[in-house]
């Protein structure tokens, strides 16, 4: 839901309707849709459709402001294909940027949340059945081609009894990370905090 403005751009009128993804709900905020259209490229900013070169739709689950005017983006390459993709992206406000599989291709997987802090980037998702956290140095990952960026640390982990488990969201505190998520069983489904 949106908060509707009016002509001044003051608050009035309300909320949009809680209709997420219903057509509707997009409709009634086109005024808003074709200022974002028509700014973007006056501003700079480009709107591209497919950052992975999966061949099929991507999604953006996180995105985090880093240093010197960078910013990070953690989400899913091949959303409509048989086996979707965890990746990330660094890039700048020069409009540079660099994408990468943190997995080089080796599990399907979503990525989730990312958070920025002390000069490292931790990321949580999902690859294989097992929820993961992958922390990495932001000096070392480049926002130009090559795009090659190794974790400084990974760690893939799953709930006792559980046949999937998926990270959602992750904190940090100094150099401690934290994942909160779900773990699935054949019985089962409940949340997880590792």
């Amino acid at each position: 839901m949106w908060l509707k403005k009016d002509e001044a751009g003051n608050p009035a009128g309300g909320a949009s309707k809680p209709y997420c993804y219903h057509i509707d709900q997009f409709e009634s905020l086109r005024p808003v849709s074709m200022r974002v259209i028509e700014y973007c490229p006056a501003m700079g900013l480009d709107m591209i459709q497919n950052l992975s070169g999966s061949g099929g739709s991507d999604e953006a689950w996180g995105i985090a402001a880093g240093s010197a005017d960078t910013f990070w983006i953690s989400g899913t390459a091949g959303t409509d294909l048989p086996a979707s993709r965890p990746w990330m992206i660094k890039g700048t406000a020069l409009g540079q940027w660099c994408g990468w599989d943190p997995f080089d291709g080796e599990v399907e997987g979503e990525g989730r949340d990312l958070v920025a802090a002390g000069g490292s980037v931790y990321a949580t998702g999902y690859a294989g059945v097992q929820a993961y956290v992958v922390k990495y140095a932001a000096a070392d990952c480049a926002a130009l081609p090559p795009c090659d960026c190794a974790p400084a640390f990974e760690t893939r982990f799953s709930a006792p009894g559980a046949s999937f488990t998926e990270g959602f969201d992750v904190a940090v505190s100094g150099t401690d990370a934290f994942g909160a998520g779900h773990a699935e069983s054949s019985t089962k489904s409940a949340p997880m905090i590792a």
